[in-house]
């Protein structure tokens, strides 16, 4: 039986996974925009638009994996707090531990508003509106990752039942455009009212077609980054659970007696748990080949947990267990 792959190798592969799934939704929202509503007029202007707006989607997925945890229990430093404390604590673990929360904050908010500005300048190259539209989709993502931030978007929530990536897709693209439409809207109307004080109303009725001009670009620009950023945090909540957290619990090395000692009870339910997990344990190594062979070939839960109703629990929800345990090599 081959020997189970490293707990970094399983890191690094979800990571690789979470990037080549986003960038797929993401390449759809480019060409259906670009296509029907900013026009590249050459391959070459088409090509830099592409590269530019995967780079910042890129930008975005990494500094969102960063900040991304599965709990909320060390909560950010204020800018103060963390220039009061950066020498006197630093050898406190939890200040420590809030500071580095805190920069990735930052990091994300920053990251954030710098790929708005690139997404949405690159689209008006040759329009010359560069500067106010990059200037709008700074304030937007500005804005987007401030709103994020505050609602603790960033602490991840773990389904139960893990989905195929095509079908959690497929659920989560509603959501996404819902909240796509929300917050585009209302970004939209405050960069318009920062800009309405900007802009040079001189030239008449020049200017004001411009104007409409531009808000049409703009509006069409905002929604498609946070209809892009939207679907990237929800496939990241897919890919996450597996990313960081989960292989510090799922290996076999992490298989241990539980000792607690708070009475009877207790005893014998850890105790019981411990003889169940280790049995899965056994079980699914024995026969981890077979089982590897029916997931390839879609009949992993005809073979092995069957049509009938299990005692706890779903059918799907057994399935999904049992992958995770085939994942991480039992």
């Amino acid at each position: 039986m081959p020997s189970p792959p490293a707990p970094e190798a399983v890191v690094s592969h979800r990571f690789a996974a979470f990037l080549i799934w986003q960038s797929i939704p993401s390449t759809a929202i480019f060409l259906f925009f670009n296509l029907f509503l900013f026009s590249a007029t050459s391959l070459a202007s088409f090509l830099l638009t592409f590269l530019v707006f995967h780079a910042s989607q890129l930008i975005f997925s990494i500094s969102l994996a960063l900040l991304s945890s599965p709990t909320s229990d060390s909560p950010p430093l204020s800018p103060l707090q963390f220039a009061l404390g950066l020498l006197p604590r630093l050898s406190d673990p939890d200040f420590r531990r809030r500071a580095r929360v805190s920069l990735r904050i930052a990091l994300f908010v920053s990251a954030t508003g710098f790929a708005g500005f690139c997404s949405a300048a690159v689209f008006c190259l040759e329009s010359g509106v560069v500067g106010r539209v990059g200037f709008r989709g700074f304030v937007t993502g500005l804005l987007y990752a401030v709103l994020f931030v505050l609602k603790q978007r960033w602490v991840l929530e773990f389904p139960i039942i893990q989905r195929p990536p095509f079908f959690s897709f497929k659920i989560g693209l509603p959501s996404a455009l819902t909240q796509a439409l929300k917050l585009s809207g209302v970004l939209y109307v405050l960069s318009t009212v920062m800009l309405l004080f900007l802009l040079d109303w001189s030239g008449g009725l020049v200017s004001v077609s411009r104007f409409l001009g531009e808000q049409v670009i703009s509006y069409a620009g905002s929604f498609c980054l946070i209809l892009s950023w939207e679907v990237t945090h929800h496939i990241h909540q897919k890919h996450a659970f597996s990313i960081k957290w989960a292989t510090s619990s799922m290996v076999r090395k992490d298989v241990k007696p539980i000792k607690k000692r708070s009475g009877a009870l207790h005893a014998y339910a850890y105790a019981a748990s411990d003889v169940l997990r280790i049995s899965m344990y056994q079980i699914v190594s024995t026969f981890r080949d077979e089982m590897v062979s029916s997931e390839r070939t879609g009949i992993l839960g005809r073979d092995w947990i069957g049509s009938k109703k299990p005692v706890f629990g779903t059918s799907e929800m057994l399935l999904q267990k049992l992958k995770l345990f085939l994942e991480f090599q039992a």
